[in-house]
């Protein structure tokens, strides 16, 4: 199924504004309702990424490269441009940004115009840096992973993995795992680097994997498949495609637990416990009990391409698409709780405020700072 077009919701001037209307599904939301906007903020350029900040704020990078931070009343500071900027993520008191060649590291003022540091890639940086749980920074450069002090950007390690990555590791219990683009899933000690198991899934791999209780899931071109991190088994065994190599110790975690078929995972994998979503290729959102078995599927992909991944706050998913729909469902059941038409396609991946109170949508050239309660 696909959902209907709604009543579009228009920005009706420049700068922050704040919408009316009734609330409720298939509506514009009033501001002050749930699913209504706070506040809007149009730019100059389509967003490509966005970024939370402690304050309640938001930092957001758009198409030119160009900086801007917002207050929680969505009052803008423009930074500077980052030539060939690709994302953003926050580190303790500093913004990153990434770029093909490297990473560079600026006060959350995002209109200072001096870096904090920056770091030059070898071979280029294909997908998102991640922050680590102790502040370290972790990110791809060609077909081996570093990480940065996130004081100073200077390289603590730095390891092959003999295939190059284009999504984010994912850490979990001190360990990092990482899935390269031909399908190996390498598990790294987070403070030294050395490698403790490798699993190859025989298939590619462009989306980070999760890490949900003691297993691992990953997103291929055709399956879900799901790994365990305390299961073990012989070496010369193999389940299905699924070959696994041994650690140092001759014992091996990261066997595989199950495997179901589904269609080019597009967007990274969520996780709420005892469920796994994801999109697949066709636009279709589908949760995932143990065994692999499907608990609810939803068709929320348009003609113009699939939705944006996923994101969880509580017992909600919240999803975009490229219709300039939001929509908010049930984590459990897949019900749609409510949905509501933005000015323009939604492309990017929302993000939530620290407080979880505030969800920001990028709606193509603008922002809408949508509240959650």
């Amino acid at each position: 199924m696909r959902f209907p077009i709604l009543l579009a919701f228009a920005l009706a001037a420049v700068g922050c504004t704040r919408p009316s209307g009734e609330a409720g599904p298939g509506n514009s939301a009033a501001a002050d309702s749930v699913g209504g906007s706070r506040w809007v903020a149009p730019l100059t350029h389509a967003v490509v990424s966005l970024a939370p900040l402690a304050d309640g704020g938001l930092a957001v990078l758009d198409g030119s490269g160009k900086l801007t931070a917002f207050d929680g009343d969505g009052h803008p500071a423009p930074g500077p441009e980052v030539a060939g900027a690709r994302a953003l993520v926050r580190s303790g008191d500093r913004l990153i940004v990434a770029t093909a060649g490297g990473l560079i590291a600026r006060p959350l003022t995002a209109s200072s115009t001096a870096a904090n540091w920056t770091w030059a890639a070898r071979s280029g940086v294909m997908g998102r840096p991640l922050v680590a749980s102790d502040g370290g920074i972790v990110v791809s450069d060609g077909a081996e992973l570093v990480r940065l002090d996130p004081a100073t950007g200077a390289e603590s390690w730095r390891t092959a993995l003999g295939d190059s990555l284009r999504a984010a590791p994912v850490e979990a219990d001190g360990a990092l795992y990482a899935a390269a683009v031909g399908g190996a899933v390498t598990a790294l000690d987070l403070a030294t680097g050395q490698k403790r198991w490798t699993t190859e899934l025989n298939e590619p791999v462009f989306v980070s994997p999760i890490a949900v209780g003691r297993d691992v899931f990953v997103g291929s071109t055709d399956h879900l498949t799901a790994l365990s991190l305390t299961a073990t088994y012989n070496t010369s065994a193999e389940r299905g495609p699924i070959q696994a190599q041994s650690d140092a110790s001759g014992r091996l975690s990261g066997a595989a637990l199950w495997r179901v078929a589904i269609r080019a995972p597009v967007h990274p994998l969520v996780a709420r416990s005892g469920l796994v979503y994801a999109v697949d290729g066709m636009g279709t959102l589908a949760a995932y009990r143990d065994a692999g078995r499907a608990a609810w599927r939803v068709a929320l992909g348009t003609a113009s391409g699939p939705p944006t991944a996923p994101i969880r706050v509580g017992d909600r998913l919240y999803v975009g698409n490229q219709a300039g729909q939001l929509v908010a469902l049930s984590a459990v059941s897949g019900a749609v709780v409510w949905s509501r038409t933005l000015s323009s396609p939604v492309t990017v991946r929302p993000v939530v405020s620290p407080d979880s109170t505030r969800l920001f949508v990028a709606a193509g050239a603008a922002v809408h700072a949508v509240r959650l309660r």
